[in-house]
């Protein structure tokens, strides 16, 4: 069983591809179904962009689902009898599906974190299972506030502030990014004439 994914390194909000892919022996495999188990942090994006199955030449199946089944964090492909006519050895044989992951914004989901996705083959008499791993990482951001004029200021006075957020880490977007600027601790006196957007 071969997993493949398109990036090692994401963050939160991100979208992770998936191809799950199995080399299919000669013959009939009965009760072939596919799991994926996906890790906390990973959940499945029921989106529409899950792939039909994905059959090489002389590759069946008995039943042929469209998006998997869904049990907690578990996807499930089942292909009833996998059958396979190919006699040309000389090429693998395969069946693959896609499907889009997205990394979620939860508890202990944090930068550095491994996030192992193992999908596994079963049918009856055997089974195999591959795994992929990715990394999480996340975004550094700095806040930094400056005033203008800064002294001597008198009541009647433009008082110009520029608040500028930076993300140190180029490698991981801040999504949903909100802030917040807490004027009223300036006083009842503090009237605020225009905000200017970069």
């Amino acid at each position: 069983l071969r997993r493949q994914r398109q990036m090692c390194i994401r963050d939160s909000g991100e979208i992770v591809r998936y191809r799950l892919q199995v080399t299919v022996p000669e013959g009939n495999l009965a009760n072939f179904k596919l799991v994926d188990a996906l890790p906390t942090g990973l959940s499945f994006l029921n989106d529409g962009t899950a792939s039909a199955p994905i059959f090489s030449a002389g590759v069946s199946s008995s039943l042929s689902p469209l998006t998997p089944t869904i049990s907690g964090s578990n996807l499930t492909w089942d292909f009833g009898t996998l059958s396979n006519s190919d006699r040309d050895n000389t090429i693998d044989d395969t069946i693959a599906v896609e499907f889009n992951a997205l990394v979620t914004n939860t508890s202990g989901i944090t930068d550095g974190k491994k996030l192992k996705n193992t999908a596994t083959a079963n049918y009856t008499g055997g089974s195999g299972s591959g795994s992929e791993t990715v990394y999480v990482v996340e975004p550094l951001i700095s806040i930094t506030k400056t005033v203008s004029p800064s002294s001597n200021v008198q009541a009647g006075d433009t008082l110009t502030y520029t608040v500028t957020v930076s993300n140190a880490d180029g490698n991981a977007d801040a999504f949903d990014l909100v802030l917040n600027d807490a004027l009223g601790n300036l006083g009842s006196n503090f009237n605020l004439q225009s905000v200017t957007l970069p």
